[in-house]
Parts: structure tokens; C-alpha cells; sequence
């Protein structure tokens, strides 16, 4: 399994600023005297190499796509994890509840089991399933504004099953033909679903992959997706 470079980290000039009288990180200690480079390190962690496609849905849209799937094929969705069981057990209505999940066709792989990790049991990375991470329904606000959550469907590089390519492009494309795409939102690459689409058009907030920090750059960024908002009422 390949490596990622999960974070880098260095110090920097402004850093070094804020540690006076170390003679490593003191900007006054002479240069003769700072034995020690400033020095930068990697951390690396394993990563199982995939595919994904983000979206952005409503329990409308999500709706919408899981009945595609399970009228096309018998699919099942259950939770990715369990704290309990390593059987698997269906959600019958995914689309009313947010959730980490995998959309398991029976026609590809007959059997399906999770695995034992530590504490918990866990779908296996490495199947021929897709991983749907579907966010919660019940909107929360950033910075006073409803928000949504950027969801995504993810699938290993390591299947090598013809049979699970088809079905697995056959989502993509029902995604990016039913799902609208609006770059000017601030997110590449995502698909917005029609019902989220008009919350968004109606003031609602698409946020990326997790709830960014009440940041200068991020209100900045939120700001630009708001200026867009108001064009599109003009236009």
C-alpha cells in the first residue's frame, strides 16, 4: 500500500519570532551560535489509493440517487462501521439521516462482512463497494448562515473487477447528470444537487468536507459564494 504525506511542517519566520531566547529559534542569536538548522519534518501515513466524486445533497437528492441504484442493481446500504456487529445490516432509508455508509451490489459480491479494527468493525477498504458519505440532513448554521456539508462517493483503486467499474461509473454518471455544476460556488469538481442547488440559491451556505474555522480567509471565501448568490438572482 502506497504512503501520503499527511502534513508538513517547518518553522517558519513568524514562528521563530514568537520564541525569544532560544538560541535555535531566537531571531537575534547570532548566526555562529545557532548550531541546530531549523529544520522540517514529514509525517507520513498508509493510504489506500481511490477514486471519489463530491457532492453536495439535500435528503431529496439523496433519495434520488439511492433509488437509482437499487432500481438499476440489488443494492444495499449499511453502515461503513459498527461499534457491535460484524454482520451486515440494511438502512432502509438512508436519505433521512446523514451518515458514513457503503452501497454494497449483491451481483458484484455476493457476500459482504465487516472486519475486525481494534474496537470496531470496520467494511473492508479494498471491496468492491462503494463508500458513500452522505451528511447530516439537519442543517446547522456557520458564522449565523445555514450550512451543508460536502458528502462524496470513494471507491479503491485496488479492484480490479470489471463488473464493479461499470457499476461504479454508472453512479458517477447519473451524478453529473442529474447533479448541477457551478465552480463559482468555490469548490472544484463538485456536483450540487437540485434540491440543494435551490437551498443554496435561497441563502443556504455549501461548505467544503468539514466546518471550516471563523477564519479571515474562509469568511472571505463564504463572502465570494454570497456575491455569487446575488448575481444569479440578477441574472
Amino acid at each position: 500500500m502506497p504512503w501520503r504525506v499527511r502534513a508538513a511542517i517547518s518553522i517558519s519566520a513568524a514562528v521563530v519570532g514568537q520564541f525569544p531566547g532560544c538560541p535555535l529559534l531566537d531571531p537575534k542569536t547570532p548566526p555562529k551560535q545557532m548550531t541546530t538548522p531549523v529544520f522540517r519534518y514529514l509525517v507520513y501515513t498508509r493510504l489506500s489509493m481511490g477514486r471519489q466524486t463530491r457532492f453536495h445533497m439535500l435528503p431529496e437528492d439523496c433519495r434520488g440517487f439511492v433509488l437509482f441504484l437499487q432500481k438499476r442493481d440489488p443494492v444495499i446500504v449499511t453502515e461503513w462501521h459498527s461499534s457491535e456487529l460484524a454482520e451486515i445490516q440494511e438502512v432502509s432509508r438512508p436519505w433521512e439521516r446523514g451518515g458514513h455508509y457503503c452501497l454494497w451490489n449483491q451481483a458484484i459480491l455476493p457476500v459482504l462482512t465487516r472486519k475486525a479494527t481494534g474496537k470496531y468493525f470496520n467494511i473492508d477498504l479494498s471491496a468492491p463497494v462503494i463508500q458513500f458519505t452522505y451528511e447530516s440532513p439537519v442543517l446547522e448554521s456557520w458564522n449565523g448562515q445555514p450550512a451543508l456539508t460536502q458528502g462524496r462517493i470513494w471507491a479503491s483503486s485496488e479492484t480490479e473487477n470489471k463488473a464493479f467499474e461499470k457499476w461504479y461509473n454508472a453512479a458517477v454518471r447519473w451524478i453529473r447528470k442529474n447533479f448541477i455544476g457551478d465552480l463559482a460556488v468555490g469548490h472544484d469538481r463538485d456536483s450540487i444537487g437540485p434540491a440543494a442547488y435551490e437551498w443554496f440559491r435561497t441563502g443556504g451556505l455549501l461548505l467544503p468536507n468539514f466546518r471550516p474555522p471563523l477564519t479571515d480567509a474562509w469568511l472571505a471565501w463564504a463572502s465570494v459564494q454570497n456575491q455569487h448568490r446575488a448575481d444569479l438572482a440578477v441574472n
